[in-house]
């Protein structure tokens, strides 16, 4: 761990205890790089807020100001995003359809300010015969369908200039778990509780739920992307808040169930590592999660960024990326044949010319290898940029071994 994430580390320690950061004058922080870090989390407002303002005067003032707008501009967004979220729920009521709200429109209200809470999308959890009736909704109001039908348990919707909108009517894809995590769902309705976001009504997943709603969220990007250090303190922040009211045996009892016993295992040691949070009695019952492993799942945090893309590029994707059970690649040697020779459907979205024949796909393999080659990235970086991927890709197939995913 660099020195700018240890500081990174502790304001977020001093947030989530309610606390403001000080820290010794003497000691010299790379700014730049930890504000780039913050930004890579999605975490600016929550590092800004939580420094002791007399400490703010150590930062160039032109790198200050400009991090002060950037925050200033995310913050606006984030309260007009929760309104539009809202404003539909409140809108989707008045048809008669029953609506849990997940994810960070929940967390959001832990944070010391809940515009902190930065939201890539809004999720809404609905029952699924209430599908067409949303559908219908959010396109009359200017919505678009993205990619309608590839997803077995939930839908995107995208309108210019507003917050994406998740639709789920299941929470869990079978293809991402080894357990038997059907019986997840069985019950969430019935257990659902009541939530009042700026005096508008909605509901919410009983905290148990939510938190294993949480762990199954998180296992899924460690598996396939990865998560980073906001996801971490919204695990944090929420046991802080509810540890009291959250049944801790039938937790590890489901947790065990799904298999994710020792995922979970891990993230509350290394919440209880980082930010102190207090450790239930039951994660220590055969405890399996040693310290090369934590330090293992605790660098794969660090280096993912929000969304597991800090180091990721988009055109190496296939040498580092995991994916379901049913579509996992282990084997080194056959994700470089597939990085160099991708398959008929993925070619034909990029050369639509390969569409007409097979006998066209050598062309579009060559034709591809020149815009990478010539173009894009040259030898010596898609050389460097396949090493990076491959190396990425053992580690995650290090931590889905070690964490048993």
């Amino acid at each position: 761990m660099e020195a700018y994430q240890k500081i990174i580390i502790n304001i977020l320690k001093a947030s989530i205890w309610k606390q403001k950061f000080r820290y010794d004058k003497n000691i010299i922080i790379d700014w730049p790089l930890l504000i780039m870090e913050a930004k890579e989390h999605n975490i600016s407002s929550l590092i800004y807020y939580s420094l002791d303002r007399r400490y703010l005067e150590n930062i160039d003032r032109q790198i200050l100001e400009q991090w002060k707008k950037e925050i200033f501009i995310v913050n606006l967004i984030q309260r007009n995003n929760i309104n539009d979220i809202l404003g539909i729920i409140d809108d989707l009521k008045k048809y008669g359809i029953e609506i849990i709200v997940l994810k960070g429109i929940v967390l959001r209200e832990f944070y010391p300010r809940p515009e902190f809470r930065t939201m890539g999308d809004g999720d809404i959890l609905i029952k699924k015969n209430d599908y067409d009736k949303v559908r219908s909704y959010l396109v009359s109001k200017g919505y678009e369908c993205i990619d309608e039908g590839k997803n077995e348990v939930h839908q995107g919707f995208t309108s210019k200039g507003k917050l994406e909108v998740e639709v789920h009517w299941n929470l869990i894809n079978n293809k991402y778990f080894n357990g038997n995590i059907e019986a997840f769902e069985n019950n969430l309705w019935n257990n659902s509780i009541e939530l009042s976001i700026n005096e508008s009504k909605t509901r919410m997943l009983s905290f148990n739920d939510f938190l294993l709603h949480m762990l199954l969220h998180m296992a899924v990007h460690a598996k396939v992307s990865g998560f980073g250090l906001r996801q971490l303190y919204d695990l944090s922040t929420f046991i802080v808040n509810k540890y009291n009211e959250l049944n801790w045996n039938d937790i590890i009892k489901k947790a065990d169930e799904y298999k994710i016993l020792k995922f979970t295992q891990g993230l509350i040691l290394i919440c209880n590592k980082l930010f102190e949070i207090k450790i239930p009695n039951e994660i220590f019952d055969n405890k399996a999660v040693n310290d090369r492993e934590l330090d293992l799942l605790l660098e794969s945090i660090l280096r993912s960024g929000v969304h597991g893309k800090k180091e990721e590029i988009d055109d190496f994707k296939i040498l580092y990326r995991y994916g379901t059970n049913e579509y996992h690649i282990e084997s080194n040697l056959l994700r470089i044949i597939k990085f160099l020779f991708p398959g008929k459907s993925e070619i034909m979205s990029r050369y639509s010319y390969a569409k007409k024949s097979y006998f066209l796909l050598p062309v579009a393999w060559i034709h591809r290898a020149f815009i990478g080659i010539c173009i894009k990235y040259g030898v010596i970086n898609i050389f460097r940029n396949s090493k990076k991927a491959v190396n990425l890709g053992k580690q995650r197939n290090k931590l889905i071994k070690s964490f048993e995913l």
